[in-house]
Protein backbone atom coordinates (compact mmCIF):
# COMPACT_ATOMS: atom_id res chain seq x y z
CA UNK A 1 0.00 0.00 0.00
CA UNK A 2 1.22 3.80 -0.77
CA UNK A 3 -0.58 5.18 2.43
CA UNK A 4 -1.05 4.11 6.46
CA UNK A 5 -4.74 4.86 6.17
CA UNK A 6 -6.54 2.03 4.12
CA UNK A 7 -10.07 1.69 3.75
CA UNK A 8 -12.14 -1.17 4.96
CA UNK A 9 -12.50 -4.12 3.13
CA UNK A 10 -9.64 -2.49 0.73
CA UNK A 11 -7.28 -5.46 -1.05
CA UNK A 12 -3.46 -5.04 0.63
CA UNK A 13 -0.44 -7.17 -1.22
CA UNK A 14 2.67 -6.65 1.38
CA UNK A 15 5.96 -8.30 0.32
CA UNK A 16 8.81 -9.01 2.31
CA UNK A 17 11.75 -7.18 0.68
CA UNK A 18 14.90 -8.45 3.33
CA UNK A 19 18.45 -6.22 3.63
CA UNK A 20 21.77 -7.22 2.23
CA UNK A 21 22.92 -10.01 3.99
CA UNK A 22 19.62 -11.54 5.16
CA UNK A 23 16.74 -13.79 3.55
CA UNK A 24 12.83 -13.55 4.03
CA UNK A 25 12.17 -16.56 7.00
CA UNK A 26 8.19 -16.28 7.74
CA UNK A 27 5.71 -14.50 8.16
CA UNK A 28 4.78 -13.95 12.35
CA UNK A 29 1.21 -14.45 11.88
CA UNK A 30 0.62 -17.43 10.75
CA UNK A 31 4.38 -18.66 9.86
CA UNK A 32 3.53 -18.17 6.24
CA UNK A 33 6.78 -18.55 4.15
CA UNK A 34 5.26 -16.70 0.51
CA UNK A 35 7.09 -13.19 0.91
CA UNK A 36 3.97 -11.81 -0.85
CA UNK A 37 1.14 -11.31 1.66
CA UNK A 38 -2.46 -10.41 0.13
CA UNK A 39 -5.38 -9.99 2.31
CA UNK A 40 -8.35 -7.19 2.46
CA UNK A 41 -8.01 -4.59 5.22
CA UNK A 42 -10.34 -4.98 8.54
CA UNK A 43 -12.40 -2.82 10.33
CA UNK A 44 -9.49 -2.29 12.85
CA UNK A 45 -5.73 -1.62 12.47
CA UNK A 46 -3.76 -4.51 11.48
CA UNK A 47 -0.03 -5.26 12.24
CA UNK A 48 1.93 -8.01 9.52
CA UNK A 49 5.46 -8.44 10.85
CA UNK A 50 7.95 -9.86 8.22
CA UNK A 51 10.94 -11.92 9.83
CA UNK A 52 14.39 -12.01 7.95
CA UNK A 53 17.17 -14.58 9.02
CA UNK A 54 20.81 -14.41 8.26
CA UNK A 55 21.52 -15.64 4.83
CA UNK A 56 23.26 -18.82 5.44
CA UNK A 57 25.59 -18.21 2.59
CA UNK A 58 27.24 -15.57 4.51
CA UNK A 59 27.85 -17.64 7.64
CA UNK A 60 31.03 -18.49 7.94
CA UNK A 61 31.53 -21.77 10.20
CA UNK A 62 34.37 -21.83 12.56
CA UNK A 63 37.00 -24.42 10.92
CA UNK A 64 38.81 -27.37 13.11
CA UNK A 65 40.98 -26.67 15.97
CA UNK A 66 44.21 -25.51 16.09
CA UNK A 67 46.95 -28.15 16.46
CA UNK A 68 48.92 -27.67 19.62
CA UNK A 69 52.16 -29.59 20.85
CA UNK A 70 54.68 -29.27 23.79
CA UNK A 71 58.25 -29.62 22.58
CA UNK A 72 59.52 -28.61 26.16
CA UNK A 73 59.83 -29.72 29.18
CA UNK A 74 59.10 -33.68 28.56
CA UNK A 75 56.84 -36.00 29.93
CA UNK A 76 58.20 -37.19 33.25
CA UNK A 77 60.81 -34.70 33.51
CA UNK A 78 62.03 -34.02 36.56
CA UNK A 79 63.76 -30.76 37.73
CA UNK A 80 65.26 -29.15 41.09
CA UNK A 81 63.63 -26.02 42.76
CA UNK A 82 66.57 -23.96 41.29
CA UNK A 83 66.05 -24.92 37.21
CA UNK A 84 64.83 -22.53 34.88
CA UNK A 85 62.21 -24.91 33.30
CA UNK A 86 62.09 -24.24 29.52
CA UNK A 87 58.86 -24.03 28.10
CA UNK A 88 58.54 -24.83 24.28
CA UNK A 89 54.78 -25.11 22.45
CA UNK A 90 53.68 -24.60 18.74
CA UNK A 91 50.34 -23.98 17.27
CA UNK A 92 49.36 -23.66 14.10
CA UNK A 93 45.16 -22.82 12.58
CA UNK A 94 43.59 -23.83 9.20
CA UNK A 95 42.28 -20.41 9.09
CA UNK A 96 44.98 -18.08 11.11
CA UNK A 97 48.06 -20.06 10.38
CA UNK A 98 50.88 -20.03 13.27
CA UNK A 99 49.54 -19.22 16.18
CA UNK A 100 51.59 -16.99 19.23
CA UNK A 101 52.07 -14.14 22.02
CA UNK A 102 48.35 -14.36 23.58
CA UNK A 103 46.72 -17.14 21.70
CA UNK A 104 48.94 -19.89 23.54
CA UNK A 105 48.75 -19.97 27.28
CA UNK A 106 50.63 -22.17 29.99
CA UNK A 107 48.47 -22.95 33.29
CA UNK A 108 50.02 -25.04 35.72
CA UNK A 109 47.70 -27.12 37.72
CA UNK A 110 49.47 -25.78 41.21
CA UNK A 111 50.69 -22.93 40.05
CA UNK A 112 47.75 -21.70 37.24
CA UNK A 113 49.10 -19.39 34.85
CA UNK A 114 52.95 -19.35 34.28
CA UNK A 115 53.10 -17.41 31.22
CA UNK A 116 52.29 -16.82 27.23
CA UNK A 117 53.47 -17.15 23.55
CA UNK A 118 55.67 -19.91 22.39
CA UNK A 119 58.63 -19.74 24.55
CA UNK A 120 59.90 -18.77 28.23
CA UNK A 121 61.52 -20.22 31.04
CA UNK A 122 60.79 -20.14 35.00
CA UNK A 123 61.40 -22.08 38.23
CA UNK A 124 58.60 -23.84 40.04
CA UNK A 125 58.19 -24.85 43.36
CA UNK A 126 57.98 -28.67 44.56
CA UNK A 127 55.59 -30.62 43.18
CA UNK A 128 54.17 -32.94 40.78
CA UNK A 129 52.48 -30.49 38.03
CA UNK A 130 50.33 -31.54 35.01
CA UNK A 131 51.52 -28.63 32.14
CA UNK A 132 48.84 -27.75 30.12
CA UNK A 133 49.18 -25.75 26.46
CA UNK A 134 45.92 -24.09 25.11
CA UNK A 135 46.00 -22.60 21.45
CA UNK A 136 42.99 -20.32 20.79
CA UNK A 137 42.52 -18.93 17.18
CA UNK A 138 40.36 -15.52 16.33
CA UNK A 139 37.06 -17.36 16.15
CA UNK A 140 37.69 -18.48 19.45
CA UNK A 141 38.26 -22.18 19.09
CA UNK A 142 40.86 -24.06 21.45
CA UNK A 143 42.40 -27.16 22.17
CA UNK A 144 45.13 -27.94 24.48
CA UNK A 145 47.83 -30.50 25.50
CA UNK A 146 49.55 -31.51 28.49
CA UNK A 147 52.82 -33.07 30.13
CA UNK A 148 53.35 -34.09 33.68
CA UNK A 149 56.74 -33.46 35.13
CA UNK A 150 58.28 -33.16 39.25
CA UNK A 151 60.05 -30.55 40.61
CA UNK A 152 62.12 -30.69 43.84
CA UNK A 153 60.83 -32.68 47.05
CA UNK A 154 58.43 -34.90 45.66
CA UNK A 155 57.61 -36.57 49.02
CA UNK A 156 53.69 -36.19 49.74
CA UNK A 157 52.83 -34.37 52.98
CA UNK A 158 49.61 -35.56 54.48
CA UNK A 159 46.88 -33.19 55.09
CA UNK A 160 46.09 -31.31 58.52
CA UNK A 161 42.76 -32.10 59.84
CA UNK A 162 40.91 -30.47 63.06
CA UNK A 163 37.37 -31.63 64.24
CA UNK A 164 35.49 -28.67 65.09
CA UNK A 165 32.36 -30.08 66.18
CA UNK A 166 31.21 -32.39 68.21
CA UNK A 167 33.51 -31.38 71.40
CA UNK A 168 35.58 -34.84 72.70
CA UNK A 169 33.58 -36.30 75.54
CA UNK A 170 30.64 -34.62 74.39
CA UNK A 171 27.29 -36.05 75.58
CA UNK A 172 24.17 -36.03 73.37
CA UNK A 173 20.60 -37.19 73.32
CA UNK A 174 19.64 -40.12 70.61
CA UNK A 175 16.35 -37.52 69.31
CA UNK A 176 18.57 -34.80 68.35
CA UNK A 177 20.85 -33.82 65.94
CA UNK A 178 24.50 -33.58 66.34
CA UNK A 179 26.37 -30.97 63.97
CA UNK A 180 29.79 -32.33 62.86
CA UNK A 181 32.23 -30.10 61.58
CA UNK A 182 36.12 -30.33 60.62
CA UNK A 183 38.70 -28.34 58.25
CA UNK A 184 41.29 -30.34 56.16
CA UNK A 185 44.10 -28.69 54.68
CA UNK A 186 46.46 -30.40 52.14
CA UNK A 187 49.82 -28.79 51.76
CA UNK A 188 49.84 -29.85 47.99
CA UNK A 189 46.15 -30.11 47.42
CA UNK A 190 44.95 -27.31 49.91
CA UNK A 191 41.54 -27.86 51.06
CA UNK A 192 39.53 -30.89 51.32
CA UNK A 193 36.03 -31.47 50.34
CA UNK A 194 33.43 -33.52 49.97
CA UNK A 195 34.48 -37.37 49.71
CA UNK A 196 37.85 -36.53 50.60
CA UNK A 197 36.34 -36.47 53.95
CA UNK A 198 34.58 -39.40 55.40
CA UNK A 199 33.27 -39.64 59.34
CA UNK A 200 32.71 -43.33 60.94
CA UNK A 201 31.27 -44.29 64.18
CA UNK A 202 32.40 -47.53 65.66
CA UNK A 203 28.32 -48.18 66.34
CA UNK A 204 26.57 -46.97 63.59
CA UNK A 205 29.49 -47.25 60.59
CA UNK A 206 29.75 -44.43 58.31
CA UNK A 207 27.87 -41.20 59.22
CA UNK A 208 28.41 -38.73 56.76
CA UNK A 209 31.14 -36.99 54.18
CA UNK A 210 31.77 -33.70 53.50
CA UNK A 211 33.23 -30.28 56.06
CA UNK A 212 30.17 -30.23 57.87
CA UNK A 213 26.68 -32.01 58.25
CA UNK A 214 24.14 -33.35 60.70
CA UNK A 215 23.29 -37.02 61.96
CA UNK A 216 21.05 -38.58 64.99
CA UNK A 217 23.59 -41.46 66.67
CA UNK A 218 21.92 -44.65 68.53
CA UNK A 219 22.74 -45.02 71.95
CA UNK A 220 26.63 -46.02 73.19
CA UNK A 221 29.71 -44.37 73.41
CA UNK A 222 30.54 -44.03 70.04
CA UNK A 223 34.12 -43.18 68.58
CA UNK A 224 34.03 -40.60 65.85
CA UNK A 225 36.91 -40.67 63.10
CA UNK A 226 37.83 -38.50 60.30
CA UNK A 227 39.41 -39.88 57.51
CA UNK A 228 40.71 -36.86 55.28
CA UNK A 229 42.47 -38.17 52.21
CA UNK A 230 44.58 -36.05 49.32
CA UNK A 231 44.65 -36.51 45.65
CA UNK A 232 47.99 -39.04 46.65
CA UNK A 233 45.89 -41.39 48.85
CA UNK A 234 47.74 -39.77 51.90
CA UNK A 235 45.41 -40.10 55.01
CA UNK A 236 45.15 -38.53 58.32
CA UNK A 237 42.14 -39.83 60.61
CA UNK A 238 41.52 -37.78 63.88
CA UNK A 239 38.88 -39.12 66.54
CA UNK A 240 36.92 -38.38 69.09
CA UNK A 241 34.85 -40.02 71.79
CA UNK A 242 31.30 -38.72 72.26
CA UNK A 243 28.44 -39.94 74.39
CA UNK A 244 24.51 -40.64 73.26
CA UNK A 245 21.93 -41.31 75.70
CA UNK A 246 18.13 -41.65 75.76
CA UNK A 247 16.40 -38.56 76.63
CA UNK A 248 14.62 -38.64 80.33
CA UNK A 249 11.13 -39.70 81.33
CA UNK A 250 8.49 -37.17 81.24
CA UNK A 251 5.29 -37.07 83.24
CA UNK A 252 2.40 -35.25 82.69
CA UNK A 253 -0.46 -34.59 85.20
CA UNK A 254 -3.75 -35.00 83.69
CA UNK A 255 -5.81 -34.49 86.18
CA UNK A 256 -7.09 -32.79 88.70
CA UNK A 257 -6.03 -29.76 86.93
CA UNK A 258 -4.20 -26.45 88.42
CA UNK A 259 -6.48 -24.57 91.06
CA UNK A 260 -9.18 -27.35 90.87
CA UNK A 261 -11.18 -27.32 94.36
CA UNK A 262 -12.82 -30.16 95.94
CA UNK A 263 -14.86 -30.84 99.11
CA UNK A 264 -13.71 -33.15 101.45
CA UNK A 265 -16.13 -35.73 101.11
CA UNK A 266 -15.12 -35.57 96.90
CA UNK A 267 -12.29 -37.89 95.65
CA UNK A 268 -9.58 -36.53 93.76
CA UNK A 269 -8.89 -38.10 90.55
CA UNK A 270 -5.58 -38.38 88.40
CA UNK A 271 -5.08 -39.86 85.27
CA UNK A 272 -2.26 -40.37 82.80
CA UNK A 273 0.13 -42.93 80.59
CA UNK A 274 0.48 -46.15 82.39
CA UNK A 275 3.71 -46.18 84.08
CA UNK A 276 5.75 -48.48 86.45
CA UNK A 277 4.77 -48.26 90.24
CA UNK A 278 8.09 -46.75 91.05
CA UNK A 279 8.12 -44.48 87.69
CA UNK A 280 5.47 -41.58 89.54
CA UNK A 281 5.34 -40.72 93.38
CA UNK A 282 2.11 -38.60 94.84
CA UNK A 283 3.51 -36.65 98.07
CA UNK A 284 -0.23 -34.97 99.05
CA UNK A 285 0.64 -32.03 101.28
CA UNK A 286 -0.04 -31.26 104.36
CA UNK A 287 -1.59 -34.23 105.60
CA UNK A 288 -1.71 -36.89 103.21
CA UNK A 289 2.00 -37.11 102.79
CA UNK A 290 2.86 -39.67 100.22
CA UNK A 291 -0.26 -40.90 98.27
CA UNK A 292 -0.14 -43.70 95.96
CA UNK A 293 2.79 -44.84 93.57
CA UNK A 294 0.58 -45.79 90.75
CA UNK A 295 -0.27 -43.74 87.34
CA UNK A 296 -3.46 -42.66 88.64
CA UNK A 297 -4.89 -42.02 92.34
CA UNK A 298 -8.65 -41.71 93.59
CA UNK A 299 -8.50 -41.70 97.91
CA UNK A 300 -11.46 -41.46 99.19
CA UNK A 301 -11.22 -37.77 100.65
CA UNK A 302 -8.52 -36.02 101.40
CA UNK A 303 -9.27 -35.51 105.31
CA UNK A 304 -8.41 -31.58 106.59
CA UNK A 305 -10.30 -29.77 109.08
CA UNK A 306 -10.45 -26.65 107.38
CA UNK A 307 -10.46 -25.90 103.39
CA UNK A 308 -6.92 -25.36 102.29
CA UNK A 309 -4.59 -25.49 99.22
CA UNK A 310 -3.40 -29.06 98.16
CA UNK A 311 0.10 -29.39 95.80
CA UNK A 312 -0.11 -32.28 94.09
CA UNK A 313 3.61 -33.03 92.47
Amino acid sequence: PNSSSIPHEFPVVLTAVPNPGFVFSHWAHNNSEDPVLEFNMGSSKTTRTAVFIPDPANIVTDGPPPMVSITSPTEGTHFGLTDAIAFRGEATDVEDGSLTEGFLIWPSNLEGQLGVGESFDCTLPSGAHTITLTATDSAAVSSTTTVSITVGDITNRLPDVTIESPENSGTFLTSVDIAFSAIADDPEDGALTGHSLVWVSDVDGEIGTGEAFTATLTEGHHRITLTATDSQDGARSPFIGIDVILPPATATILSPTVGETFLTSEAATSAERPITPTAARWPGQPSHGFLTSMASLEPDHLSTPLFRPWEIT
